[in-house]
């Protein structure tokens, strides 16, 4: 019995990376999210067995937005223009 796997989003030793994605003009860089782990499931199948991964992630505009409410000042990444943030919501996909 086999195994199908499929490129991974990340491997052992990520957690703590930034998440990010492409603008669509090419540009820039958005920050997205912090990657704090991963948890794979594997799913027997008649003949291959599946492995899901899902990836646990810490949206960094909550992280800014607690850190904001807690210390009453302003937290973004360097050089971000705070108008042209991308505000991404859990389960959203970036396109």
């Amino acid at each position: 019995m086999g195994t199908t796997e499929v490129e991974r989003l990340a491997t052992k030793g990520d957690s703590g990376a930034i998440v990010c994605a492409d603008k669509p003009d090419g540009d820039k860089v958005t920050a997205i999210a912090l990657l704090s782990g991963a948890k794979t499931d594997t799913y027997p199948t008649a003949g291959t067995d599946i492995r899901k991964t899902r990836y646990h992630t810490f949206l960094l505009h909550e992280g800014f937005e607690f850190l904001e409410t807690k210390h009453g000042l302003l937290f973004q990444l360097c050089g971000s223009d705070v108008n042209q943030d991308v505000i991404v919501s859990q389960g959203d996909s970036i396109e």
